[in-house]
């Protein structure tokens, strides 16, 4: 059970990390910064869920987005003859 929650935890602090130091407009020396991050790991029952559901959103938009440009590219243009 504990090494279950480290897992966990671990990921989320994992991803949490890397989506701070990837953000360019956030200040990397903030106490408030590093202190939401570690409050987000140790609510990772919580916010792990939330984190995958949004790269799941995020992913399956990218992947509809050149769908829907192969869509828009296989009709004909419309010409006023």
């Amino acid at each position: 059970m504990i090494l279950t929650y480290w897992i966990a935890a671990s990921a989320t602090a994992t991803l949490t990390i890397r989506a701070f130091l990837k953000d360019s407009t956030a200040s990397k020396v903030s106490v408030e910064a590093w202190a939401f991050v570690t409050v987000a790991t140790l609510l990772w029952p919580i916010t792990l869920p939330c984190i995958i559901s949004s790269k799941l959103r995020a992913a399956a938009a990218y992947q509809a987005k050149p769908q829907a440009e192969k869509t828009l590219e296989r009709k004909q243009p419309f010409s006023a003859v």
